[in-house]
Parts: structure tokens; C-alpha cells; sequence
């Protein structure tokens, strides 16, 4: 297992930074979050407008 900032569907953002398997073609699987607890979870609530923010920031970059 490696960790990457990866299109995701863990949050209902886009991407997210998740453990995941890799194989011949990439990445193969993107793991849950697994057992978290409530002030992880907390935790990850907090982070997700900031992160939406800067997932429309990137998106639009490089799409121009």
C-alpha cells in the first residue's frame, strides 16, 4: 500500500489523499478510510470546505 492524492468517491469531494494498491496499470484500488475515531472524523469534517476550495482552484488551473 502507498499513499496518493487520487480521485476518490471516501467524500463527496473529488480527490482525496487515500492509502492506496498499486498494480501494472496504476492505481489498482483506493482503500476507505477504515476505522477512524470521532475526532479523526471530526477531524476530516473540518478539512473537506477548505479542501473543496482548493480542488476548484486546481481543477480550474489546469483546465485552462
Amino acid at each position: 500500500m502507498e499513499c496518493a492524492y487520487v480521485a476518490s468517491t471516501i467524500t463527496e469531494l473529488p480527490f482525496f489523499a487515500s492509502k492506496v494498491t498499486l498494480g501494472p496499470e496504476g492505481v489498482a484500488c483506493v482503500h476507505d478510510l477504515g476505522q477512524i475515531s470521532e475526532f479523526e472524523a471530526e477531524g476530516v469534517k473540518k478539512l473537506l470546505p477548505d479542501l473543496k476550495k482548493q480542488i476548484t482552484k486546481g481543477v480550474d488551473f489546469a483546465s485552462k
